[in-house]
């Protein structure tokens, strides 16, 4: 995929059409589609990867999360919300499923809620230098918010 993604692109395609049910096909197309900024499209193909319905609850956790992160990158922090919480469902060991809640939670000001999740995943991800700073952000937000 390095470099050449409308190669990739071609390739996958002619998989695909030999056997519909590739999901890492699907997971392909969706990043070579994120890298180029088409979360759109990228969103369509997770979608058609979670429509095989993988059996595997780390697949499809993977999926879910990866759903997510194209939701966030459109801007729609609600449906975003709702794939990373699937994605700790099927797998609760997430940890950045868990900081992306977090980070939903911050930005819409429901700083308690966001902290729950932050601290989930610092415990799943102790050394996460993003955690503590988003956490720490956090702090400060509560403390102007509480005038002090």
């Amino acid at each position: 995929m390095a470099g050449r993604s409308k190669e990739a692109e071609k390739m996958t395609f002619g998989i695909i059409s030999k056997n519909a049910a590739c999901i890492e096909c699907y997971r392909l197309l969706s990043a070579i589609y994120s890298k180029r900024g088409s979360h759109g499209e990228a969103l369509d193909a997770l979608e058609k990867a979670l429509q095989q319905n993988p059996k595997e609850p780390g697949v499809r956790a993977e999926l879910h999360f990866s759903k997510g992160n194209q939701l966030r990158e459109m801007n729609l922090l609600d449906h975003a919300f709702q794939s990373y919480k699937l994605a700790v469902e099927l797998n609760p060991d997430q940890s950045q499923a868990w900081m992306n809640m977090g980070g939903i939670q911050h930005i819409k000001g429901d700083y308690a809620s966001a902290r729950k999740y932050y601290q989930r995943a610092l415990q799943l991800s102790p050394g996460s230098k993003l955690l503590k700073e988003n956490l720490a952000k956090l702090d400060r937000l509560e403390k102007r918010q509480n005038g002090a």
